[in-house]
């Protein structure tokens, strides 16, 4: 009972923090449209086919739940996913403290851990940080097999419990992007391939959870007729997406990524467990080597794109902490004290450098201060009329005052995504909308190149050509639309005929 309490303790920080910083947090681009598509599937539209996204289904109900919590600044959003975070952070230290890693070292995992979850703060409510709390889970159970070959056997009943809880974790990432659960699904091959005696009921059982689970949403979507719309959208965009890539994309979507974690605090980590597994070179641990594996894994699974983004990071770091604990546990198991202080100095160092590189404070602020500014100004539009186009790349202005968009284009990607096959489609099926349903205002986002194809995109006449529907679009605003009022970074647009 002691230590339960003590790592209820341990595991809070990340909730604590979460709450305090969410009630100035700013909305990040990709975060708006999820909650967008929340604020819709709440007025009954349906998912993919009122509002256009090609994210996972689940992390749309996920923001229903939060954003119907009555708190300012979508609060509910950090408080859900921090209990959840944190409940995730408690189950692992439980789990590893029976499988035999000391407190103490649990203690230096657990600050380590909240630290880092911190630093990545800024992508709270995305496909990456509700996949954290279901990789713990996974990647918790991996390491306390290693450790503990028994520790699923006990019985026939708990063998199950373990596969329908893996089963449903890697259901619930592959519901919010596929791309998160490669490492998890690995993992669990290697939990399946460790067992004695009970493989082939733990392997039924998981493929039966997962099975029913993917199944029953598929049978969900086709019921209520809207299947074509989630397959062309969450398969055919993201097929086009990842594997439209070529290899030399692919290959600068690698370097990328490798870019922006030498940029990122997450990379001390990584420089952190190369000491750690050089001082232990002598061991030649095959679970660290199994371990390992997960983690490149993991690592590739981001770059699969072509992109490489910053926000992919966070998918990456559950395992790199479960290495770590590993790693501790090591030295203390085979008493090397001078390592084990160095150690601990490493990870003292880590944490002030991911406290002193990301600085959220002034950037959090602005952002912040940019986006109420916007809200202020779509509110006062909005008393006048309802019938508002949002031409841009997030809608957090529309999105903080729970204005649903003339379009279903709720953001311009789609329509410019020029590795989609059917992007021309798109591109039409956007300018037929907004010119058929002609609304009262634009308000055009002066962050977005799509209204200035010629200015962003100077001298490729193939990609001009490509998007013809969208500069015919461009025209067509030009000719019916003046602009009035300039905002920030919003430009508003009224019909010349109001």
């Amino acid at each position: 009972m002691r230590s339960k309490f003590q790592w209820a303790i341990l595991s809070s920080p990340f909730l604590l923090f979460c709450i305090v910083v969410g009630f100035r947090r700013p909305i990040s681009d990709d975060e708006s449209i999820f909650i967008y598509g929340a604020q819709q599937i709440s007025r009954g539209d349906f998912f993919m086919v009122d509002f256009w996204d090609h994210k996972g289904p689940l992390l749309y109900w996920l923001n229903v739940i939060s954003i119907n919590v009555p708190l300012p600044n979508f609060l509910g959003i950090a408080v859900l996913q921090g209990l959840i975070t944190s409940f995730s952070l408690y189950y692992s230290l439980n789990r590893l403290q029976l499988a035999g890693i000391s407190s103490r070292t649990l203690v230096m995992f657990s600050l380590t851990t909240s630290i880092t979850l911190m630093s990545v703060i800024l992508n709270l409510n995305s496909t990456e940080g509700w996949s954290i709390p279901f990789q713990f889970f996974c990647y918790t159970i991996l390491l306390a097999q290693l450790l503990n070959p028994q520790s699923i056997e006990t019985s026939a009943r708990n063998v199950v419990l373990y596969a329908v809880a893996l089963g449903l974790s890697l259901s619930v990432i592959v519901l919010i992007r596929i791309n998160n659960g490669f490492g998890v699904f690995i993992a669990t091959m290697f939990v399946i391939w460790n067992l004695r005696t009970f493989r082939r009921m733990f392997l039924i059982a998981w493929s039966f959870t997962l099975a029913l689970v993917l199944t029953s949403t598929v049978l969900l979507y086709a019921l209520s007729g809207n299947l074509q719309a989630i397959f062309d959208k969450y398969y055919v965009y993201n097929s086009d997406y990842s594997s439209g890539m070529s290899f030399s994309r692919r290959l600068f979507g690698f370097n990328y990524l490798v870019f922006n974690y030498i940029k990122s605090p997450i990379f001390v980590l990584v420089v952190v467990l190369l000491i750690l597994i050089f001082s232990l070179s002598h061991l030649r641990s095959k679970k660290l080597a199994l371990l390992g594996t997960v983690a490149v894994i993991d690592f590739f699974a981001q770059s699969l794109s072509g992109r490489g983004n910053r926000q992919y990071i966070p998918a990456t770091i559950v395992i790199l902490l479960i290495v770590s604990v590993y790693l501790l546990h090591l030295l203390e198991k085979n008493s090397q004290v001078l390592s084990s202080t160095i150690a601990f100095s490493l990870f003292v160092i880590y944490s002030i450098s991911v406290l002193s590189l990301e600085n959220l404070e002034s950037s959090w602020h602005s952002g912040y201060k940019s986006q109420i500014s916007d809200s202020q100004f779509v509110e006062k539009v909005s008393r006048e009329t309802k019938s508002i186009y949002y031409y841009g790349p997030s809608p957090q202005a529309l999105v903080r005052n729970n204005i649903k968009n003339s379009s279903q284009f709720i953001y311009i990607a789609p329509a410019l995504s020029f590795f989609s096959r059917n992007q021309s489609e798109l591109a039409e099926q956007l300018t037929l909308e907004v010119q058929s349903n002609r609304p009262q205002v634009i308000l055009r986002d002066l962050n977005s190149c799509a209204f200035n194809l010629e200015i962003c995109y100077e001298g490729n006449e193939q990609y001009l050509s490509e998007h013809k529907a969208l500069a015919d679009l461009r025209q067509w605003i030009l000719n019916n639309y003046v602009l009035s009022e300039v905002n920030g970074n919003l430009e508003l647009w009224s019909r010349r005929d109001r």
